[in-house]
């Protein structure tokens, strides 16, 4: 729900709902789980345009986890601060937290092991190693349309991505919408 409100640009109520979320789970006894909140943090903080705030957010999460020994989520958390260090134009941090995401994404871990490799890739074209870039992108696409993973368009043209994720017996989803003038074509806005 907080990733729906972020969406929606209202961002002190998306981050409202995730304190409430860790308090709750933390209360509940459920620790390994509020520190994996930490991913959705970051989300939220990516879509508000605070990329400090992200990484910040991310790395507490990340280090937590790592105090507990936790494996499944370390994975997906450092992954995705890595694509966060790239976004802010920091490639050997980047690539430190691709190889911590890289070590610890189970081979069956697709959103970790599709984003680490996205991130490499982005991260070897700014080396000017290509051909090595490319054949990671295209393995990364690979794993995304490997079983389990579900495509399709609905009705109104907005695209569906559904990928399963069985490290923790909740279930989750994210919305993520491209709207707005940078991506309608050219004189068309609103």
């Amino acid at each position: 729900l907080a990733g729906l409100y972020a969406m929606t640009g209202r961002f002190d109520t998306a981050r409202e709902l995730l304190h409430l979320a860790h308090r709750t789970l933390e209360d509940l006894g459920y620790i390994t789980l509020s520190s994996s909140f930490n991913q959705y943090e970051g989300y939220v903080e990516i879509l508000a345009g605070d990329l400090t705030r992200a990484e910040q957010r991310l790395a507490l999460g990340l280090g937590r986890l790592e105090e507990m020994g936790e494996k499944a989520f370390v994975s997906s958390s450092a992954a995705l601060l890595a694509e966060v260090l790239y976004q802010q134009g920091r490639q050997e941090d980047a690539a430190r937290f691709v190889n911590r995401s890289k070590e610890t994404a189970a081979p069956d871990d697709l959103a970790a092991q599709i984003t680490w490799r996205m991130v490499q890739a982005k991260i070897l074209t700014t080396t000017g190693h290509l051909k090595d870039a490319e054949t990671l992108a295209r393995h990364a696409v690979a794993l995304a349309a490997e079983d389990g993973i579900v495509h399709f368009t609905l009705g109104n043209g907005m695209e569906v991505v559904v990928i399963p994720d069985h490290r923790a017996p909740v279930v989750t989803h994210m919305v993520w919408y491209r709207v707005g003038s940078a991506d309608e074509p050219e004189g068309k806005d609103g």
